[in-house]
């Protein structure tokens, strides 16, 4: 079953013709996508009437193709813009046909209040990333919260993107507070275009930097934490859109590889699309055992592992001689001892540990192979 999540890209008209772009949105629709993110930061600074013509041509350009356009902004856009701070007017926006405007710096919380309110409909997007009480100070002057929402921040420079426990501890507040919250997935895969010099990709979170597309989008879809996410990047590639698609599900998907060629049975054990943890999780191994009333007859002989201990991430299947076991599935958590009762099918790379680390009885999981 897929989740009900928004989908977007993001478009830098300075770095791309309207050819070019036409046929990026045709392609994001195709793969139900409905949200443009747009960087409008500096540009009113330019004093570029033909760049500024060309921004309002793509936005145009994206409405007519069923598109929810967000304009990125910052301070300096309203001072250029001479926009009363006590009894601000959107009407530029409005104009411009956009439908979102994200406030990439922090105001007052009176402004931003306000801005909720508008005569025009536009939704105000904040910017959550600073962890601070920002939040609770705009809500503490009365914001409607059905027209507010939070988008984090992308981190071009590596190393730089946003902590992975502080995000967990602060979105939920978020999320609490009835915003829906969205973030950012980044392509690593091929040369892709940014909004500033450095691109060392753009996510939303560390951990996510050289992590496939799509794992991205499921861990943070699978674990609840956003309602709608954005490429950062442009263009991601119909693979890429296909990644992402293929992940917006509410099973948390953990990459493995295997170690050797498994039987026809295991494979079908590690294939099963329904694993799920059991209740009384313990805390060396991860149990999936419906597969063992599935493939009770099925014959699982033992295959020697040479190590004496079976490490954390490793993938194993316990064999006939471990009768009743036979054909669980089992992901090690913590190091056991090997007794080969169990086959070991598969490991899980350490760079997903993570994944291994945060779930939880009942979870629902599969087992993807990584390349």
């Amino acid at each position: 079953m897929k989740k009900n999540i928004n989908l977007g890209i993001s478009i830098y008209p300075e770095k791309t013709n309207i050819s070019e772009i036409n046929d990026y949105l045709k392609l994001a629709k195709k793969y139900n996508f409905s949200l443009v993110f747009i960087n409008f930061i500096s540009i009113l600074e330019k004093k570029d009437i033909k760049l500024l013509s060309y921004y309002k041509e793509v936005i145009s350009l994206c409405q007519k193709n069923g598109f929810e356009v967000t304009l990125d902004v910052n301070k300096s856009t309203f001072d250029e813009l001479k926009i009363d701070y006590n009894q601000p007017d959107l009407k530029y926006f409005a104009d411009m046909g956009i439908d979102c405007l994200r406030l990439d710096d922090q105001f007052n919380g009176l402004f931003e209040a306000t801005l909720t309110f508008n005569k025009y409909g536009i939704k105000i997007e904040l910017n959550p990333s600073t962890f601070n009480d920002q939040i609770s100070n705009i809500l503490s002057y009365g914001a409607n919260v059905n027209n507010l929402r939070a988008l984090h921040n992308f981190y071009p420079q590596k190393y730089s993107a946003l902590n992975y426990e502080l995000f967990k501890k602060h979105n939920k507040k978020i999320i609490s507070q009835g915003l829906d919250v969205g973030a950012f997935i980044t392509i690593n895969t091929h040369s892709t275009v940014g909004p500033w010099e450095v691109n060392e990709f753009l996510p939303t979170l560390e951990i996510h930097r050289d992590l496939d597309i799509g794992i991205q989008a499921n861990h943070f879809i699978s674990n609840n934490f956003v309602k709608y996410l954005y490429i950062s990047t442009q263009f991601a590639s119909e693979k890429d859109f296909m990644e992402i698609t293929n992940s917006i599900s509410p099973k948390k998907i953990i990459p493995y590889k295997k170690l050797r060629e498994n039987s026809k049975i295991e494979n079908q054990v590690i294939d099963f699309d329904n694993h799920f943890i059991r209740g009384d999780m313990s805390e060396n191994i991860i149990r999936s055992t419906i597969t063992r009333k599935i493939y009770s007859t099925e014959n699982i002989q033992k295959n020697i592992f040479s190590e004496n201990i079976i490490k954390k991430g490793y993938v194993v299947i316990p064999n006939d001689e471990y009768a009743k076991y036979k054909g669980e599935l089992q992901i090690v958590s913590k190091d056991i001892i090997n007794d080969n009762l169990r086959n070991v099918v598969g490991y899980i790379p350490d760079k997903f540990h993570f994944l291994i680390d945060e779930l939880k009885p009942w979870d629902h999981f599969e087992l993807k192979e990584y390349d």
